[in-house]
């Protein structure tokens, strides 16, 4: 997990939220679907109608496109904490379907929580390297992480339930 101090400081104060909204859930759990080298997720895939692969420079920018969310949709009352929640249910079901390795991009300000979700490639990255660059709170985390422990070790072991 790489995260800004931004960040930090929003996971500390954020409040515990117990369980995943219904439709997070239901977006989770239809799972991905491969069209043609991208993975995305198939309920968000069939909303998208305009927009191709090849309207992108390479895979993880359609991938973003399509596998982007704005958690505060679902829940405005702690989208944070449901936005953690999303991402750990996000990678349950990844880590059946293959062994690529996902990314999680998690990004917060006064306004809005957003995820995005692409494969890790070489040579292809949706965020800098450098996190602290950002403005705004900004995460990245991989599907071969342990997202509870992550988020305890840096919000503290309250913050890790359900």
């Amino acid at each position: 997990m790489k995260l800004n101090n931004e960040m930090q400081r929003l996971l500390v104060s954020s409040p515990v939220t117990r369980e995943l909204t219904p439709e997070l859930v239901s977006i989770a759990e239809r799972g991905f679907q491969v069209v043609g080298d991208c993975y995305l997720l198939a309920s968000l895939f069939e909303r998208e109608i305009n927009v191709s692969r090849r309207d992108f420079k390479d895979a993880t920018g359609y991938e973003c496109f399509i596998n982007s969310l704005h958690i505060e949709d679902y829940d405005e009352t702690f989208p944070l904490p449901q936005a953690i929640q999303f991402i750990h249910r996000i990678f349950q079901v990844w880590n059946k379907f293959t062994s690529l390795v996902l990314v999680a991009a998690l990004s917060a300000d006064e306004l809005c929580v957003v995820v995005k979700f692409h494969v890790k490639r070489d040579g292809e990255s949706w965020l800098s390297a450098d996190l602290e660059g950002y403005i705004d709170a900004t995460m990245l985390m991989n599907s071969t992480e342990d997202v509870k422990g992550a988020i305890s070790s840096v919000a503290g072991p309250s913050k890790s339930k359900k």
